[in-house]
Formats: structure tokens, C-alpha cells, sequence
């Protein structure tokens, strides 16, 4: 049985299909042009950026012509610390483009009411289903905003540790060695004295 030699980008080659060089896809000289690019440019990286602010999520940018595969993009975000903040920043005001279609989407009463025509039923009806739709559209924003900016959008619970009437906690220090005086404070301090 005979050992092959490890892919490397002397050897990948030969094949045509190119070689993978710390995580970045390298095309062989027969196939470059043609393909995903993996090549980080900037004009890229603010497009996929601008996509994201816009709605796109990166597996819908990722999946077209033209534009990088996902993994690329991954790599690119370790690699390149300005696009890294960018996308993170592009992450940002797109989670604060949702919180305001909230409102939109709470304001806009379009089509809350349908005209009824009928003999005995002249007039306005609720239209529960485009009620509720609203609803659920708004509740899944929600949702998705507090796991897209939990420090901003998420739910927040505080717990308040208080004494008596809100003040402070009392302390107690019980290191007493005479069991009678011990027993003693004990005592005033169930009574809450």
C-alpha cells in the first residue's frame, strides 16, 4: 500500500482544482477567473456589509454569483480586523433598522377593518387574521432582535437584594464563643432586632 503525499499548493495543482491555503481557496493558474472569489478585496467586504444593513443575511449573499462562500467570509472576519468592526457595526444598525419596523408595523392600521356589503351586515368588520399577522410579525422581530442585540433588545431581569423597608442587609457576626451569648443573638436576630 502506497502513502500519498499530503495536498499542498505544490502538488494540488496537477489536478487543476488548486489548493487550500490556511482556509483560503487558491485556484490553480488553469481555473483562476472562474468561480467564488476568495481573494479578500474591500470593495467586497463593504458590499457585503451594506447587503447586511439592507436585510440580506450572509447566507443569502454567500449563496450568489460572484460572491464568497460562506466559509471565505468566516475567514475574512478573523482575518481582517477593520472588516471584522464593520460587520459587526453592519450587524448593528440592521438589529436597529428591525426595532423601527416595529414601530412600522405596529402604527400601519391599513388594514384592520374590512367594509362589509350585505343586506343586514352593512358596515365595518375587525379583520382578525391581518390583526394577528401584525402580531406575529411584531413578536417574531422581537424575538429575533433580542438574540441579534441581547444587550440592547433582550429581555432584562434585575434582582434586588434589600433588608427591611429596602434598606440595607443587616450582618450579623455570630463568632461568639459563649454559646449563651450566641444563643442570644440568635434570638434577636430571628426577631429582627
Amino acid at each position: 500500500m502506497s502513502e500519498q503525499a499530503p495536498e499542498t499548493a505544490q502538488n494540488s495543482d496537477a489536478g487543476g482544482a488548486g489548493a487550500a491555503i490556511d482556509g483560503e481557496y487558491l485556484p490553480s493558474p488553469a481555473n483562476r477567473g472562474r468561480g467564488r472569489p476568495t481573494t479578500y478585496t474591500e470593495a467586497i467586504a463593504n458590499l457585503i456589509c451594506e447587503r447586511l444593513i439592507d436585510g440580506d443575511s450572509l447566507l443569502t449573499i454567500c449563496g450568489e454569483d460572484g460572491m464568497p462562500s460562506y466559509s471565505a467570509v468566516m475567514a475574512w472576519l478573523r482575518r481582517h480586523e477593520d472588516f471584522a468592526h464593520n460587520y459587526a457595526r453592519a450587524k448593528e444598525i440592521h438589529a436597529d433598522r428591525k426595532f423601527e419596523e416595529i414601530q412600522q408595523i405596529a402604527d400601519d392600521g391599513r388594514n384592520d377593518w374590512m367594509a362589509i356589503h350585505g343586506d343586514d351586515d352593512a358596515g365595518w368588520r375587525l379583520n382578525g387574521e391581518h390583526v394577528q399577522r401584525s402580531k406575529l410579525r411584531v413578536d417574531t422581530l422581537k424575538w429575533r432582535l433580542g438574540r441579534m442585540a441581547p444587550k440592547k433588545y433582550g429581555d432584562h431581569a434585575t434582582l434586588a437584594v434589600t433588608g427591611a423597608d429596602g434598606g440595607p442587609i443587616a450582618s450579623v457576626n455570630l463568632s461568639v464563643t459563649d454559646p449563651a451569648e450566641s444563643a442570644r443573638m440568635y434570638q434577636a436576630l430571628i426577631a429582627g432586632k
